[in-house]
């Protein structure tokens, strides 16, 4: 309740009671208006998002100042969830605050979806919004599969061995199993044993095996695509380069048949011509895929190579 104030000065003249209802409306109306919290119904509840609530502090009191607001919202994918709850909270309080004098006590977000973006978004209290633009996601190329997962996967297939011998063991020793235990005999064996010959392969092993996985740790993974040079993040794969390749090979007259092997840092065509002696013919096919390569953002360097002359009829 806000008290009002006469131009005469004299209070208790009346005052004004917020309903619930009319804070839940400007709060579901300010999460409209951004363009990251989409429309959206709940497949269980079937509640239509954005919703809001509103709890007040003091019994009695129906103030904004006294308000505590939970607003259930969906997400547009994909999005910044911290960028999305700050921008939201500050519009609620914001419009809030316009449209009564006074900002809510707290203001509560929670994300219950994702759904598709929406192209338009409605107006608030004070007109249209200006959003401020989100920062760039910088995208990361496509990497390798880390040389460590695979000494990973074997170091974790030996310890669930191990852990499941050390439960069989300890099952033995409460006697809810039958038969030997492996553990105690096996460490007996091996404190017992003095020095063979034979240690010297276990231990040049693990040796291998520790330079391995010190190795596998710090070593960087490699890119397996190529990065195009578009507005939207794009790539491309080292096969699908050379299919290319010799596809702009085979159109040029002369060549009978083409085939392309791409590295990181080149491309080397091979084609079969039909006249051995055409002397523009090599110049002409590196102009095509040269051409046909322009869309990578780093260029490779383009090789021309010509193999065997091949008749018409396939004769060589």
């Amino acid at each position: 309740m806000a008290e009002l104030e006469t131009p005469d000065g004299r209070g208790d003249r009346g005052h004004l009671d917020i309903r619930e209802r009319v804070l839940t409306r400007v709060a579901v109306a300010a999460a409209k208006s951004l363009p990251d919290v989409a429309a959206y119904r709940t497949r269980f509840a079937r509640r239509d998002l954005p919703n809001a609530s509103v709890a007040f502090a003091r019994t009695g009191l129906r103030t904004p100042a006294d308000a505590h607001i939970t607003l259930d919202v969906a997400t547009a994918w994909p999005a910044r969830l911290s960028h999305v709850t700050h921008e939201l909270r500050a519009r609620v309080g914001k419009d809030i605050a316009a449209l009564t004098g006074e900002h809510p006590a707290r203001i509560d977000i929670r994300v219950s979806a994702f759904a598709a973006a929406r192209e338009s978004h409605h107006a608030t209290v004070e007109g249209e919004p200006e959003h401020p633009p989100h920062p760039p996601t910088i995208p990361h190329d496509p990497l390798s599969t880390p040389a460590a997962l695979y000494f990973g996967l074997i170091a974790g297939a030996g310890l669930i061995v191990l852990g499941a011998i050390g439960v069989r063991d300890f099952l033995i020793f409460r006697e809810l199993l039958p038969g030997p235990a492996w553990i105690p005999p096996t460490l007996e064996s091996l404190v017992g044993t003095g020095w063979q010959n034979w240690m010297y392969f276990p231990a040049a092993a693990a040796l291998v095996v520790g330079v391995y996985a010190l190795i596998a740790a710090v070593l960087p993974r490699r890119k397996t695509h190529f990065r195009l040079a578009t507005e939207d993040p794009a790539w491309m794969r080292p096969k699908d380069i050379a299919r290319r390749c010799s596809a702009l090979a085979r159109e040029i007259p002369g060549v009978i048949n083409a085939r392309t092997t791409v590295s990181r840092k080149r491309a080397i065509v091979t084609i079969d011509v039909s006249n051995a002696g055409d002397p523009g013919l090599h110049d002409r096919v590196h102009e095509a895929v040269q051409s046909g390569l322009v869309l990578l953002q780093d260029p490779l360097a383009i090789e021309v190579k010509v193999g065997s002359a091949i008749a018409s009829d396939g004769v060589r």
